[in-house]
């Protein structure tokens, strides 16, 4: 054999064997993805009947579609007007719980599909935000959401589209979906201050004065176009023209949170900690079966996340909003938003599913923080892969009291590692 067909037969198998690596590292991700999908649309399925909030906003939606009242009138109507036409459109084909819970696994996927566009923008690469977005997609509180008929995953997934929306320069459409993400629930107001913060780095280019006047400008556009999509739908849904839905929704919002004890309250700083999540629901089958909606985080994912930030945080110089010091800034605004948002706000009850926000963020820190210390990048993408295959072990072990599958007691016990979180 001549020097040449050597050569050859070198470069072919150097070839095979980055093609079969290549194939693996997107395999991985898609597949998990592809997975967890398919698990959530069964899942969303049980219980066939009403759980947790899906008590008030799923008879609020119908009421608010057949009638024009709202039984419910601590929140903006936007979502429960959705869930309420989903649940007539669907509820007697599905004849399950899928009819009123479509619209959540809806958002649930935007909400992921929106933050891995945004991560392209702040510099992931194709690679590294798919990665994230599983890990997102592994994340417990997030798949809990997508499958209840509730109004946080609506916000949040619209809140991230009009991030990404904004970070594409799509301004106009972006401050659309910031104000039907306040439609359906005010808590999409943490969203706003990060807004800002995008359009500054957009327009830093004008120079520091020209870049503060146009997001000042930015700014007042945002909650002119929620005020006024709010009242438009006051208009549509009730047929009246009224802005008494400010003091009735915003202080029903303080005075309900006030005034009612709950045995799973918890304190915002809490939540990074993942120190008391909630049961959204928990039956007794049998004396040997149980069944529960456990809406806790993937404890693996939490505990990387939090190193990461941690990390991040301390790592973190001043520069300016560019490149990768805006990246860094972007993520520990991301995952801290819910934390300062009801750290700052007039309420006194606060829950651990509060923080599904922030949560989504921590892929991306995990991510950035792996591409960071692993310098090699061949090297950090089977680190990111062998993160992948850890965190869905912990996913699937822990996945029963996410999709309200029997357990026994003993099996229920095995997993509630610690006191608070039974």
């Amino acid at each position: 054999m001549t020097t040449g067909h050597l050569l050859q037969n070198r470069m072919l198998h150097y070839v095979r064997i980055n093609w079969f690596r290549f194939r693996l590292l997107w395999f991985v991700p898609i597949v998990i993805l592809f997975g967890v999908v398919l698990i959530l649309v069964e899942s969303s399925q049980r219980p066939p009947t009403y759980y947790f909030d899906e008590n008030h906003y799923v008879p609020a939606g119908k009421m608010l579609v057949y009638q024009g009242e709202d039984l419910n009138p601590e929140h903006p109507p936007l979502g429960k007007w959705i869930i309420g036409w989903s649940a007539i459109a669907f509820g007697a084909l599905t004849k399950s719980g899928l009819g009123f819970r479509l619209p959540s696994l809806l958002m649930g996927l935007l909400a992921l599909g929106c933050l891995g566009l945004l991560l392209k923008r702040l510099g992931f690469s194709s690679h590294q935000a798919l990665c994230a977005v599983t890990l997102g997609a592994l994340n417990g509180l997030w798949f809990v959401h997508a499958k209840i008929a509730t109004l946080d995953i609506y916000y949040t997934a619209l809140g991230l589209g009009a991030l990404a929306l904004a970070a594409h320069r799509h301004s106009i459409v972006s401050i659309a979906a910031f104000a039907l993400a306040c439609s359906t629930k005010w808590s999409a107001l943490m969203y706003f201050p990060i807004l800002l913060l995008m359009e500054y780095r957009e327009q830093r280019l004008w120079g520091t004065r020209a870049a503060l006047k146009l997001v000042a400008q930015r700014g007042f556009a945002l909650i002119l176009g929620a005020f006024a999509v709010r009242t438009f739908l006051d208009v549509v849904l009730y047929r009246r023209f009224s802005l008494g839905w400010v003091v009735r929704e915003f202080n029903l919002n303080v005075d309900i949170r006030n005034s009612i004890a709950h045995p799973y309250e918890t304190s915002f700083w809490q939540w990074p900690f993942m120190l008391r999540p909630i049961w959204f629901h928990h039956d007794t089958i049998s004396a040997d079966a149980v069944t529960g909606v456990w809406a806790g985080g993937n404890p693996f994912i939490w505990a990387l996340a939090l190193l990461a930030f941690i990390g991040l945080l301390v790592t973190l110089k001043r520069g300016r909003l560019r490149g990768v010091f805006f990246t860094r800034i972007m993520l520990l605004v991301g995952f801290t938003a819910p934390l300062w948002f009801w750290g700052f706000a007039p309420a006194h009850a606060q829950y651990f599913y509060y923080f599904l926000p922030g949560s989504l963020w921590a892929g991306p820190l995990i991510v950035f923080g792996i591409t960071r210390i692993v310098r090699h990048e061949r090297a950090a993408q089977y680190v990111l892969t062998l993160t992948l295959l850890a965190s869905a072990l912990v996913f699937f072990y822990f996945l029963p009291v996410f999709s309200n599958w029997p357990l026994t007691p003993e099996a229920l016990r095995s997993r509630m590692w610690f006191e608070s979180w039974i």
